[in-house]
């Protein structure tokens, strides 16, 4: 998985040039943008964690389209502690200046918090609240259909109907210092008990070129806890290296 990553990082860094010639031709804003994280600890307590992300994003007139992956990965003790993988992706068509349509997707596996996978499929209304030369304030909404597939195979599928509220912030303080926030709410419409809320802080520290150095802090919370999960809340705290195209 390692040397996946990395092998799409050279990659990207190898045809960034080429690109971006032929999308400014056709008119559209290619970008990427990946995050590599890994921490190992040895003598008394033994520990590998390794993180990583992978955003695309090409924008047009009047179309844009955003592919995400990211995956964390830890094992104690020779034991595995977390294995969870996140696939996401999001078609907008942009109506006016600060509205825009989209139909939106993810794909969530994460088996220490009790499901196998976690899937939702919906069109949604978009809004542009704030946008400056430093700073742009996001707004999204949309209606989902979603399936819940357990760990535990005892437990049944549930497919429900879902609402999603999403806000996305990102504020470039200086040259070199950028901070985001990324938060969203969706819950069951037969169920409102049924709930999933996340939250990422972010600071990235430009070191050189499209290098970064960055933190992050993240914040999972579920209203209804399957069985075989622990905790109703789950917290990461990551320091990456980031490469900007």
């Amino acid at each position: 998985m390692q040397l996946a990553i990395i092998a799409a990082v050279a990659l990207l860094a190898a045809t960034a040039p080429q690109q971006e010639a032929e999308q400014e031709k056709a008119g559209l804003d290619f970008g990427a943008h990946a995050e590599l994280s890994y921490v190992s600890t040895g003598g008394n307590t033994e520990m590998q964690t390794f993180a990583s992300k992978l955003e695309f994003r090409c924008e047009g007139d009047p179309d844009s389209l955003f592919v995400g992956a990211s995956g964390v990965f830890s094992r104690s003790e020779g034991k595995e502690t977390s294995n969870k993988f996140l696939l996401e992706s999001r078609w907008e068509r942009h109506w006016s200046d600060g509205l825009f349509f989209f139909v939106s997707g993810e794909y969530l596996s994460d088996r220490f918090s009790g499901y196998d996978y976690r899937v939702y499929i919906g069109p949604g209304l978009g809004f542009t609240l704030l946008e400056s030369e430093t700073q742009e304030l996001r707004g999204l909404l949309s209606v989902n259909i979603a399936r819940d597939k357990y760990a535990f195979e005892e437990l049944e599928a549930l497919n429900y109907g879902s609402l999603r509220a999403e806000v996305g912030w990102i504020w470039a303080a200086t040259e070199r210092i950028k901070l985001k926030q990324d938060a969203d709410y969706s819950f069951s419409f037969e169920e409102t008990d049924r709930y999933f809320a996340n939250s990422t802080s972010a600071i990235e520290v430009r070191a050189a070129g499209n290098v970064s150095l960055g933190v992050s802090y993240s914040l999972s919370y579920q209203g209804i806890l399957p069985e075989g999960a622990k905790e109703k809340l789950d917290t990461t705290f990551f320091t990456s290296l980031i490469f900007d195209f």
